[in-house]
């Protein structure tokens, strides 16, 4: 990415995360970037593109943020909700000390989706956590793994726009540490051994 490109991007993540993705125009992302509307059509086609662009710079720079923090030798679901809480504490600073709108997030979380292969490679990542946790015995064996996935993602994909949204970062770790727990193990307690009599 050239020098040009990288100051195009800028000013549209900037104005991305701010507004979300409907609300923001080729026009602003020119008047941030300080340059003609016809100089971003040179490097990027439309405006679908340049977010897609965005969201994956997004997710590289996430993805070098849970490698470096990261503990892996936790169990599952521990680990599982690290990261979650991980990847929010890293969107937060990127947004910035002025937390938007839980409107504007769930657009934002919708178009990153729907915009970049973000969604493919979450996938790939959520299977690979499902068969872990079938192997060790934390996820039940019988159930799709695919299917199992795709609700988790789906319920992260729900609660995201909120848990950003929320001023209060102990409040946002308790939702997150509670919801995992309760898809992960369950609402009801395994059934317990019969007292021994002697």
């Amino acid at each position: 990415m050239n020098g040009m490109e990288q100051q195009i991007q800028a000013a549209a993540e900037k104005l991305f995360l701010h507004y979300g993705f409907r609300k923001t125009s080729v026009d602003q992302i020119a008047r941030e970037a300080g340059i003609g509307k016809g100089t971003i059509y040179n490097y990027f086609r439309n405006k679908e593109e340049l977010f897609g662009s965005c969201s994956r710079h997004w997710r590289n720079l996430i993805d070098e943020y849970l490698h470096k923090h990261c503990d892996h030798s936790l169990e599952q679901p521990a680990r599982w909700i690290q990261k979650v809480e991980l990847r929010l504490q890293f969107i937060r600073k990127l947004i910035g000390p002025s937390l938007v709108t839980e409107s504007v997030m769930k657009e934002l979380v919708e178009a990153t989706f729907l915009l970049s292969d973000h969604e493919e490679e979450l996938l790939e990542e959520t299977l690979l956590l499902v068969e872990e946790g079938q192997q060790t015995g934390s996820i039940r064996p019988e159930l799709n793994k695919l299917e199992t996935a795709k609700t988790l993602l789906q319920m992260e994909r729900l609660w995201v726009p909120r848990w950003l949204s929320l001023a209060d970062w102990e409040t946002v770790c308790e939702e997150v540490k509670q919801l995992h727990e309760l898809i992960w193990y369950g609402l009801h307690l395994p059934a317990q051994a019969p007292a021994v009599n002697h």
